[in-house]
């Protein structure tokens, strides 16, 4: 299990499809069949219940699914603070850190700018843009 899974089960989730699913991830229809079905041998759960209609989550893949939300959204986070850290430098990291405030100044500060300096979703003067949208870095700080 990776995260990867995770991003899959949450575009099966979000499309209500395996196939359309795959299309969307570029991948084949089978293969993510494949995956979906290792997981759930993994986890020892069915995690969507398949209908004519597509799929459903069960209880138990409801739950999964929201945790896999989650981790997914700390990785953005994650990615959010270290696009931060390769554009500033470290050194604009330790500035930001404050021992008494803790995480607030060493992520909100780098939060603020970055989405001040944001623009649809990418930071003006990185090398590459950013894997996540600015509109969904502010819900993860």
């Amino acid at each position: 299990m990776n995260t990867q899974h995770f991003q899959y089960i949450v575009e099966i989730e979000r499309t209500r499809s395996i196939s359309q699913a795959a299309k969307n991830l570029y991948l084949s229809q089978p293969n993510l069949s494949r995956v979906l079905h290792e997981l759930e041998e993994q986890l020892g759960f069915a995690i969507f219940e398949r209908t004519s209609r597509g799929v459903m989550p069960t209880d138990r893949g409801a739950l999964f699914l929201q945790y896999a939300r989650r981790i997914l959204m700390e990785m953005e986070s994650i990615e959010a603070l270290e696009l931060y850290l390769y554009r500033d430098g470290a050194a604009a990291f330790a500035q930001d850190f404050d021992a008494d405030e803790g995480r607030s100044q060493t992520v909100e500060k780098p939060r603020r700018r970055l989405m001040r300096q944001s623009s649809g979703g990418c930071v003006r003067g990185a090398k590459s843009p950013p894997r996540v949208q600015s509109n969904r870095i502010l819900k993860l700080f």
